[in-house]
């Protein structure tokens, strides 16, 4: 186990789980909570050692003792949340917390570390072309339309038009082509279909993917609101779903429960500042969506973990918009025989040019080849960074830049 590290003074430490337990983020959701105000009490009280997975198993989910950690992975499930949590309050609620509190990987006893001043991070919300462009390849157009956030009204009557024409009408559908029904048929192929989780932000977003500070949110009601990209992704799923002739439900994500995506092979559409579900996703993943705080509010960027030779750490939507990215993630379910498939952008474009690859045959034989996996070899999980053109709020062109095998 790691050393601890923490505040030589108890009352800090008390104080900063409260902070936390006290955070939007945290009174949302009564597990999560649960789940840090065991692993911090035992810590506080001199049990680090013993703050084990079968320790929290029984301690915060009432298992019984020994009960077979391998088959129900709960604890596992919740620490990744509990770890992508505890990240966004650091860089949101508690910015300005001296102490930060973490959970090792592989271990589940916090530990805590000093905060280390921030160097200015103002440069990389707008890139250069030549940091962020690797070389050129085949560009694809996308059809696009001009208005990146459009009512709720509007969204539910365009995502219900998809699900209700697209799968009403089962009979006399084209065949999907190879590609499309060896990758979706896969996520399919279980009972009750695929459950389709689009962006709704719970918080005041810009169409550029801004994350404004409360004094300057719209007064409009905050989840009144999603992005155009989410509605033609969803358009897009729906014809692949019906050539397949395959059902899926569609739920906004500020309705969603995480206890409905146990079972379910689950696509995530939106990126972190519009979809609160994703920024608990990707743990292990290379490429992560990261927060920017700003003067005010705060900008994601897509962080490159481990840059091969060539490659920038950072990829950013410019400002004014003319380019933005999107990410394609495909990960084991919270059940290891279930899917998770992320499309999600910086902005709207990012999300929907992430869509329109994986519902184009020729752009999921280029993931294969960039991977290098054969045409009928099974599907494994990976992750593909998008790239999409912007010019006067239309989407022009995408292609896919960098993909990465990941471990299953």
């Amino acid at each position: 186990m790691p050393e601890l590290i923490h505040p030589a003074n108890e009352a800090v430490r008390r104080a900063l789980v409260e902070d936390i337990l006290a955070s939007d983020r945290f009174v949302r959701s009564k597990r999560l909570s649960d789940f840090l105000r065991c692993v911090t009490q035992a810590e506080l009280n001199g049990q680090a050692e013993q703050v084990t997975e079968q320790f929290i198993g029984q301690s915060v989910y009432g298992k019984p003792p020994g009960y077979n950690s391998a088959e129900e992975n709960i604890v596992r499930v919740d620490a990744r949340r509990l770890r992508s949590a505890l990240r966004a309050y650091f860089t949101e609620e508690g910015a300005s917390q001296e102490w930060i509190l973490e959970i090792p990987k592989g271990h589940y006893a916090p530990s805590y570390r000093q905060r280390q001043p921030r160097a200015a991070t103002t440069a990389v919300l707008e890139p250069k072309s030549e940091t962020t462009t690797p070389p050129p390849s085949e560009p694809r157009r996308v059809r696009g339309r001009g208005w990146p956030w459009i009512p709720l009204a509007a969204a539910a009557a365009l995502t219900l038009f998809a699900s209700g024409y697209f799968l009403g009408h089962g009979a006399g559908h084209a065949q999907a082509p190879t590609e499309l029904a060896q990758f979706w048929g896969t996520l399919a192929d279980v009972p009750g279909g695929v459950l389709v989780v689009y962006s709704n932000s719970p918080n005041p977003v810009t169409p550029y993917g801004r994350i404004l500070d409360i004094s300057e949110a719209d007064p409009l009601p905050d989840d009144s609101h999603t992005g155009v990209g989410e509605v033609q992704a969803v358009h897009r799923l729906g014809n692949i779903f019906h050539q397949l002739d395959v059902a899926f439900d569609l739920k906004r994500a500020v309705l969603v429960h995480w206890d409905e995506v146990i079972d379910a092979n689950v696509v995530y559409l939106g990126g972190p500042a519009s979809n609160p579900h994703v920024a608990e996703l990707g743990e292990e993943a290379n490429f992560t969506f990261d927060p920017v705080p700003l003067e005010r509010g705060a900008q994601y960027v897509i962080r490159n973990r481990s840059p091969r030779d060539g490659e920038p750490e950072i990829f950013a939507s410019t400002s004014p918009l003319t380019r933005d990215f999107g990410l394609i993630r495909l990960t084991p379910g919270f059940r290891s025989d279930r899917w998770i498939l992320l499309l999600a952008g910086i902005t709207t474009f990012g999300t929907a040019a992430a869509a329109e690859v994986v519902a184009d045959p020729i752009g999921l034989a280029q993931i294969r080849s960039l991977l290098g996996q054969q045409p009928d070899a099974a599907i494994e999980p990976f992750e593909c960074l998008v790239e999409v053109g912007i010019k006067n709020n239309v989407p022009f062109e995408n292609r896919i830049l960098l993909c990465r095998p990941l471990a299953r």
